[in-house]
């Protein structure tokens, strides 16, 4: 049986599963299957997806298609999975590859990747009280300016969500508020020091390139399983 199937046997399929990326069901054109019915299973169960389109599109993948898993009944949610951790930037890619794969420029649009990022998290978790502004919702607030940094790069706003979806970035986010608490404000978060962290992050990312070839299996070095774009001067 298909892992969909597996986890209808057992028990685990349900409107509160979230299943990491969920681009490889059977009926994938990319997988070969007869008689694939993943999705009518999935959306029966009204189960949801975590949808990370830069790292399925990096690998060559998408998910195919975002018209038929909504017709399906599945619940769509956003999420990142890798650099740059930038939900804007996964808006932007879900709506695209979404397009494409659909073969049709009114799929994905704008307002239903929105959707993905907010509401669907939030009913993947099955709370109503987050993804929403609403009487009786947690004040959970993001404020995102539409100026592009003083640049021409969002054009002329029309509609905002358009704008925010096609030309924003996670950079523009301004403030944040969580729970009625100020996280975040004029593009800064209180107490943390970005320039530190990065310097943390690079310096545990070199100790694992250095010591690649200590846990792989094969034994090969970063430069092998990772090639550099260029070779690199001596």
């Amino acid at each position: 049986m298909t892992s969909v199937e597996l986890l209808r046997e057992v028990g685990l399929m349900s409107d509160r599963l979230n299943i990491g990326h969920g681009n490889f069901t059977c009926d994938n054109p990319l997988m070969n299957y007869s008689g694939s019915h993943d999705l009518a299973i999935m959306g029966e169960h009204r189960c949801s997806i975590s949808h990370c389109p830069v790292n399925v599109a990096r690998r060559g993948r998408f998910l195919d298609n975002w018209e038929s898993y909504r017709a399906a009944g599945v619940n769509i949610a956003l999420g990142t999975d890798t650099y740059p951790r930038d939900m804007i930037l996964q808006m932007r890619n879900a709506s695209y590859f979404g397009k494409v794969a659909s073969r049709n420029l009114k799929a994905a649009t704008a307002a239903q990747v929105f959707e993905a990022a907010t509401l669907g998290g939030a009913h993947s978790l099955g709370r109503s009280d987050i993804g929403r502004l609403a009487p009786g919702a947690k004040a959970d607030i993001v404020i995102i300016g539409l100026t592009g940094r003083d640049t021409l790069r969002m054009g002329p706003v029309r509609d905002p969500i358009k704008s925010l979806v096609d030309c924003g970035i996670g950079d523009d986010v301004d403030t944040v508020i969580i729970d009625g608490v100020v996280r975040m404000e004029g593009g800064r978060i209180p107490g943390i020091d970005f320039a530190e962290l990065q310097g943390q992050a690079q310096a545990a990312g070199d100790r694992v390139w250095g010591g690649w070839q200590n846990w792989d299996p094969l034994g090969r070095t970063a430069e092998q399983m990772s090639p550099f774009s260029f070779p690199r001067a001596n």
